[in-house]
């Protein structure tokens, strides 16, 4: 497949996958789950306050990365925000996994490229969350930036891309605190992939040691991005505290009988 091809192919499964995300957003009645999102958020937008629940709520990245498209409305109140503006947030994120992609054009030939951006634009599952005014999409945004990001800083060793990838995985446990389930994921792919390619030159040359100083930056990113959101920009805070006591609820009501099992 020549470049210009690709380039035209591309832009089509983006514009495909930019239609089934934010037509007709309105259509379908808010679920309860979207409601109390969006009643966590108005309280952001009206009062300019957020205090982190390590109770009954995930992470406050959904609620900040609203703001700008309620400003954009002009909806200073949460009675002037309507489901549109509301999940059209879910929706940039979920169109913006396409782009993600290309970041990784030249570790994948182009027709993989092209089955990938196809598969993400019409899956059901992601299309469906896409126009959902809950935190999945972003989640699944950001941990495909971690990938995207780890992935281009084991082969250059840059240290913008370690500092891109920390950005992206603080704010992955910033919009679900349980995105450590995928950090320890991410940890044993790596892993598995570091044992199968031990005794090949050229996957060892991606696993060679990392500098203590782009460890740092990556870390140092992660951990500020977290702290700022769930301190609520130094606010609250015991919300990056919250944030780690929540562990202590999830395994509870993962033990328990109940509606949550």
């Amino acid at each position: 497949m020549n470049k210009k091809a690709f380039a035209w192919l591309f832009l089509t499964i983006f514009c495909g996958a930019l239609l089934f995300r934010i037509a007709a957003l309105d259509l379908r009645p808010m679920h309860h789950d979207e409601a109390n999102q969006a009643v966590k958020f108005g309280i952001l937008l009206e009062k300019g306050e957020y205090r982190y629940d390590r109770l009954d709520h995930h992470g406050p990245s959904l609620y900040y990365l609203t703001l700008p498209f309620a400003w954009l409305a002009s909806s200073r109140t949460l009675a002037s925000l309507d489901e549109t503006i509301l999940r059209l947030v879910p929706a940039f994120f979920g169109v913006g996994l396409v782009l993600l992609l290309l970041l990784v054009q030249d570790g994948l030939s182009r027709l993989a490229l092209i089955f990938s951006s196809v598969f993400i634009a019409l899956s059901p599952v992601v299309v469906f969350y896409s126009r959902f005014y809950i935190q999945e999409s972003l989640l699944l945004f950001f941990l495909l930036g971690l990938i995207v990001s780890g992935w281009r800083y084991l082969c250059s060793r840059k240290p913008g891309w370690a500092a891109a990838a920390g950005f992206f995985a603080g704010l992955m446990y910033a919009t679900k605190e349980t995105s450590l389930i995928l950090f320890a994921a991410i940890a044993g792919a790596l892993g598995l992939t570091w044992f199968l390619g031990r005794r090949n030159e050229s996957s060892q040359a991606i696993f060679r040691p990392i500098p203590f100083s782009h460890l740092g930056i990556f870390m140092g990113l992660c951990v500020l991005v977290a702290v700022l959101l769930f301190s609520s920009f130094f606010q609250n805070l015991n919300g990056p505290l919250d944030s780690v006591l929540s562990f202590k609820t999830y395994f509870e009501r993962a033990g328990e009988a109940g509606w949550h099992s």
